[in-house]
């Protein structure tokens, strides 16, 4: 309840699949009506950071943070304009076809992070596309210490193009189950 009522108020949706990145994540359909849990994912911050550490060495979320920004996913993943000389359908060159298919021998750290973050949060925008089938939207919250990843945007910026899904990262979106559990409680007492 409080991450979907934080969700809803922080983007100022009146419904809306909510999906609150943390150590997992977990995906939601907030509306007027109330707050109901779709489904959960072990894949978030917890998956980034074990893998980060297994690949690159680091884990704190901080340095993830900075490392990744500074990666070349051509280093790292298999689009389909490296399978092909354009389009296919209505799927753009610069979609990933395969995660860390194409590792290059020379991938830097930086590189590998940028792959890894990649990972993660197509993962969760693909959960999110069927979430949204599921419910009959096309809007969703994200939410969680994953939205501050600064590929974040152009990485869900790309699901909205594939697949006609609206992401939306409102501001404060690292707090909105705090935000949600205060208005929910004065909801509740009021």
């Amino acid at each position: 309840s409080a991450s979907g009522t934080g969700a809803l108020a922080l983007s100022g949706q009146s419904s809306a699949v909510v999906v609150s990145m943390g150590t997992g994540t977990a995906f939601l359909w907030a509306s007027p009506d109330g707050i109901r849990h779709l489904c959960g994912s072990g894949i978030g911050g917890g998956t980034l950071s074990g893998l980060s550490e297994l690949i690159t060495g680091v884990h704190q979320y901080a340095l993830i943070r900075k490392l990744c920004q500074d990666g070349d996913l051509s280093q790292i993943d298999l689009t389909i304009g490296d399978m092909s000389k354009g389009k296919v359908g209505t799927l753009p060159p610069e979609a990933t076809a395969a995660n860390f298919a194409k590792l290059a021998e020379d991938a830097t750290s930086a590189d590998k992070m940028r792959g890894l973050v990649n990972l993660v949060l197509q993962a969760i925008g693909t959960m999110s596309v069927l979430a949204c089938r599921t419910c009959g939207t096309n809007t969703v919250v994200l939410t969680g210490a994953l939205t501050m990843l600064p590929p974040a945007h152009e990485t869900f910026e790309l699901f909205t193009q594939l697949y006609g899904v609206e992401y939306i990262i409102p501001e404060n979106a690292t707090f909105a189950t705090a935000i949600g559990a205060a208005l929910y409680s004065m909801r509740r007492d009021g």
